[in-house]
């Protein structure tokens, strides 16, 4: 029994027209549920667990520093940081729900093409969207929750003073200057995309390469805010008075 896409679609061919919009519409139906319950679970849940978050969060770099004695001075950088990390973490957060509608629309795409021998180039490009917005506006939330690769031989097991001033001086000296390196590049390359509106090259593709290439400014705009989130937090702890609260928390270090 040959069971290729080619000779399923060929006897979906031959049974009457009205089985086979049966067929069709049961697989449209299914990609839209499995495209509407993880919306409907985001738009449910996603604002309860990020408020949540934001409370625990500001008790963290704030509230829990202010009755050890923080000075106005370091609290209000303790405000920019805690601000810039809710900047990353709803983009972040909101981005990572894309790995969930890539996943179902590369499905839809593979069960039209091998299945009822209809492409979409649009369904694919669109595919490739999702996959570089993932990737590229999840970065600054990735480096929040320190989960980038890491060729890690001594940080783990480094105090936390150590490992703050890595932190500090890394930020300082590399991921700042890469991030403003990546958007003075970048910013030319984009400002032409706009500058024609470009398109895909494909001729049915989608009309938004333009907004597509914003994205990199967008990551190194993220990742510029995250790295100064980093550098702030890394001075509080050598400097202020977060090294005290989390040694406190985690029973010194």
């Amino acid at each position: 029994m040959n069971l290729s896409p080619i000779a399923l679609w060929a006897s979906l061919q031959s049974l009457p027209w009205f089985f086979s919009i049966f067929v069709f519409s049961v697989v449209l139906l299914a990609a839209c549920l499995l495209f509407l319950l993880p919306l409907y679970y985001l738009l449910r849940s996603e604002p309860r667990v990020l408020s949540q978050w934001a409370r625990e969060h500001y008790a963290t770099v704030v509230t829990r520093p202010a009755q050890y004695g923080a000075q106005a001075g370091e609290l209000f950088f303790g405000k920019l940081s805690f601000l810039i990390d809710v900047i990353c973490v709803v983009v972040g957060r909101l981005v990572a729900w894309l790995a969930i509608f890539m996943a179902v629309m590369q499905f839809v795409v593979v069960i039209m093409r091998y299945v009822f021998a209809y492409g979409s180039i649009q369904m694919q490009e669109s595919i490739w969207y999702m996959h570089g917005v993932l990737f590229m506006a999840g970065a600054a939330y990735a480096l929040f929750l320190d989960e980038h690769v890491r060729v890690d031989i001594f940080y783990s097991n480094m105090s936390i003073k150590k490992r703050a001033w890595i932190d500090l001086l890394g930020s300082i000296f590399f991921l700042i200057p890469l991030c403003l390196t990546t958007w003075w590049f970048a910013w030319g390359y984009v400002a032409n995309s706009w500058a024609v509106m470009e398109t895909s090259t494909e001729g049915s593709g989608l009309p938004y390469i333009y907004l597509f290439k914003t994205v990199i400014l967008l990551f190194a705009g993220l990742v510029l805010l995250q790295a100064i989130s980093v550098v702030i937090r890394s001075a509080r702890k050598l400097f202020g008075h977060s090294l005290m609260v989390e040694s406190a928390e985690t029973g010194g270090y």
